[in-house]
């Protein structure tokens, strides 16, 4: 959420989200994941009322590809074991190149994660 410009008060919002473009495009995400018992799966992992515990937490790949998408980003997942570049899956790249968005998650160690947003 923070990454987003929303503030990281807005993790549900970004949760709600997800889940919207889940089901809005869940023949998409079907073929992506292998089937639909996965992507309800995904479902209800991401949604959420209150505090995510870690069978809830939003995780890559999986994800990465509905946050792209959802939010128009490019998501760039960065760690020793496997890096990778997830591009939104509905829409073009944005004409002007001012209006490109970045956002990278570097894994670090085996418990922190460093996040930066780039424009």
């Amino acid at each position: 959420a923070a990454l987003l410009g929303m503030g990281e008060n807005c993790w549900a919002f970004i949760r709600q989200q997800c889940v919207i473009e889940l089901q809005e495009f869940m023949s998409h995400y079907e073929i992506l994941f292998g089937g639909e018992n996965y992507v309800r799966q995904l479902i209800h992992n991401v949604y959420v009322e209150q505090v995510a515990s870690k069978d809830n937490w939003m995780t890559l790949p999986e994800m990465g590809y509905v946050i792209a998408s959802k939010f128009n980003v490019v998501v760039v997942a960065l760690s020793l074991n496997q890096s990778q570049t997830y591009f939104p899956l509905q829409s073009p790249p944005p004409t002007c190149m001012s209006d490109h968005r970045v956002i990278v998650i570097a894994f670090v160690n085996n418990c922190h994660f460093v996040q930066v947003y780039l424009k």
